[in-house]
């Protein structure tokens, strides 16, 4: 049976080729179902991912296999084997072993019946979870294990990165700010994971604040707001950050046509605590980079 799901998903995953490709030729028209170029919302809320996630976080049976459908894909869960693999590759051996002896985050791997594939001494798994684990190591070589005990995280996902965290650091306080349906979602995957909600703070889109926190984080989400939304998030949320962690898709450069009506990495050098530029590792698209501040030197 296992030899079976991982045929069957590599031959998805050569499927995926094609797809990638009629993306990036949609991208080039400006069709809105890829991503938003419109200034006054995000990325997500352009497409038709809005609508399903509000269907997956009120519907059993669509909640099963949420993470394979198309809408969902061109937003999240687009982490295919050839990347996983090159994240699995800069995994330590504890960081890998706490991937497979860790329950939660085992069973993470398969809730919403996402593609997984064979990688060495972890067997059948999510790319998207190895990624997570990645961003979770990086975030221990760069702030150390003591950062947790308040974490906000803007654009939550899936609760993905949430889980994992949780489970790599001791966190009393976990801040999300997303649409009111991705928060749903992320509350129904983290109580099917085996996590606690106990310590998730839902938070408002609409008033971004927090008074103050020991780290922020933000897998590509921050980046793909418009500039009034940013601006709203610079002075209620980062700047009251102690420790930031941004992986940015826009900025810096403009390959992708994400860049528009965002703010300039020169821009931010003037709004943001004084942060350092760091490389996306391994890179995944050509305006990618990351900012961090607050990390050992």
């Amino acid at each position: 049976m296992k030899v079976a799901m991982y045929l069957y998903d590599s031959l998805l995953s050569l499927l995926d080729f094609p797809l990638r490709i009629w993306n990036l030729l949609l991208r080039e028209v400006g069709f809105k179902k890829v991503f938003s170029t419109d200034s006054t919302v995000s990325d997500s809320e352009s497409t038709d991912y809005s609508s399903f996630v509000k269907l997956v976080s009120t519907n059993d049976r669509a909640f099963k296999t949420f993470r394979r459908n198309f809408y969902y894909r061109q937003i999240l869960e687009h982490v295919n084997y050839q990347l996983g693999l090159k994240y699995f590759n800069l995994l330590s051996e504890q960081s890998k072993r706490t991937l497979i002896k860790n329950r939660e985050i085992v069973a993470l791997s398969k809730i919403g019946a996402p593609r997984r594939y064979f990688f060495p001494k972890l067997g059948l798994i999510s790319p998207t979870v190895i990624r997570y684990q990645y961003v979770s190591q990086e975030l221990k070589r760069l702030f150390g294990d003591s950062f947790g005990t308040s974490v906000v995280e803007i654009g939550v996902g899936f609760g993905g990165q949430l889980v994992v965290l949780a489970r790599n650091f001791r966190i009393f306080s976990y801040a999300i700010f997303d649409l009111p349906q991705v928060i749903n979602l992320t509350h129904k995957v983290v109580v099917a994971s085996g996590e606690s909600e106990k310590i998730i703070k839902d938070c408002d889109i609409n008033e971004p604040f927090i008074e103050n926190c020991e780290l922020v984080i933000s897998n590509y989400a921050f980046s793909e707001l418009p500039k009034e939304i940013q601006s709203g998030y610079i002075e209620g949320v980062l700047k009251n950050a102690r420790r930031g962690y941004l992986i940015m898709n826009s900025g810096r450069t403009d390959f992708s046509g994400r860049s528009s009506g965002k703010y300039s990495l020169d821009e931010l050098r003037l709004l943001l605590p004084k942060f350092e530029v760091l490389p996306e590792s391994p890179l995944t698209g050509p305006d990618n980079y990351v900012i961090v501040w607050g990390h050992q030197s």
